[in-house]
């Protein structure tokens, strides 16, 4: 919460993307929290730092080192709709920072509680994903010092699910708004270098130069693709 905030300022300052616009959400464990999921809106002004703080940050978990990933992916993969897509055929960016396994399937009581959708089955998390990529490149941030910051179990869980290349382990968290927006400009081909660009706005430190450059140094550069037409409900059978 205190460090997203910069997330905007750098892009806009940067240009890696046109008219950025950022939705903030929160996850938890749907097993075990009050407030498992928590979904903003797309912004493109100060009124995404309202929504950053209201997010609860309750705090619990249920032990079993996961917690409910898989509804915050069901939900952007059903109900959100990005401008890009739409006019450009381009694929937006979803970033989720967390230090736990995902569930490996969707709850349809939990997405019938939650969400008000209706399946009439568990959906595999996978599928979901293989789905959403039509949609976004999606990142998983691993931070260091979390409770489960460098566990192999954490980390090859998702890499399974994500790809390799699309899971960052972060040293320090305070750097995590440098790492998205980097990454992005990788991805969009619009970044030149690390030490350069962070520089350009204001990012003296060393010490966070040197996070970002380890935490992007595999991002594939250039890789944006134009996909076409994607609609909303992309998941088969589903509305």
């Amino acid at each position: 919460q205190e460090n997203l905030p910069k997330l905007h300022r750098i892009l806009i300052t940067k240009q890696y993307i046109s008219d950025p616009q950022i939705m903030f959400g929160g996850i938890g464990d749907a097993y075990s929290d009050q407030v498992p999921l928590q979904i903003g809106q797309f912004e493109s002004d100060n009124r995404m730092d309202d929504q950053l703080g209201a997010i609860y940050l309750e705090g619990g978990g249920g032990g079993q080192m996961c917690e409910s990933y898989e509804l915050a992916l069901y939900y952007m993969a059903q109900f959100t709709k990005i401008d890009c897509m739409d006019k450009r055929g381009e694929k937006g960016f979803l970033f989720i920072t967390g230090d736990e396994k995902v569930y490996p399937h969707v709850s349809k009581e939990q997405v019938k509680n939650l969400i008000g959708d209706t399946l009439q089955s568990d959906i595999s998390t996978k599928t979901v994903v293989e789905n959403l990529k039509n949609l976004y490149h999606i990142f998983f941030i691993l931070p260091n010092h979390a409770n489960h910051g460098g566990n192999k179990e954490v980390i090859n869980s998702w890499k399974d699910l994500l790809g390799p290349e699309q899971v960052i382990q972060l040293e320090d968290i305070n750097a995590l708004s440098e790492t998205i927006a980097m990454t992005i400009g990788l991805v969009s081909g619009t970044a030149s270098s690390v030490d350069d660009d962070l520089k350009s706005v204001g990012v003296v430190d060393t010490k966070t130069t040197a996070v970002v450059r380890s935490a992007t140094n595999s991002i594939k550069r250039g890789a944006v693709a134009t996909v076409g037409s994607v609609q909303n409900g992309i998941i088969p059978g589903l509305s």
